[in-house]
């Protein structure tokens, strides 16, 4: 009998022991922690600048007339050099001074092109 006394004595002691250090525990986990390196500040990452898309490359000289001859769509540019009446037919896939004409619509009277890879569109009323 005086073991299992011996053995519950012992017990108790360990159980004190331990509450010490479970309190020790709890009370560093509740103190303020010392203030740790200070964080970076986020700023917001700047985009990357846009490059402005270049502008369309302009056919030389102006749309002067869309229409339809033989029921091939085509049209008229000028030079667009002042006093040069010279005026020049494309029809779908000729091309001029790099600039190629891809279709010729006569009801919007816009013709579109391209040229280094980029279409664009031109109008009667573009340069006139």
């Amino acid at each position: 009998m005086q073991t299992v006394e011996a053995l519950v004595q012992e017990l108790r002691e360990q159980m004190a022991r331990l509450e010490g250090q479970q309190a020790e525990l709890t009370a560093k986990a509740a103190a303020p922690r010392p203030a740790s390196r200070p964080r970076p500040v986020s700023r917001p990452v700047a985009a990357a600048p846009v490059a402005p898309e270049p502008a369309a490359p302009k056919l030389p000289g102006r749309l002067l007339a869309v229409d339809s001859w033989g029921g091939v769509p085509s049209v008229i540019v000028g030079t667009g050099i002042p006093g040069d009446k010279r005026t020049r037919v494309l029809r779908p896939g000729d091309t001029y001074n790099g600039v190629s004409l891809v279709e010729a619509n006569r009801a919007r009277g816009e013709a579109t092109f391209i040229a280094d890879g980029k279409q664009f569109r031109l109008t009667l009323q573009d340069g006139e």
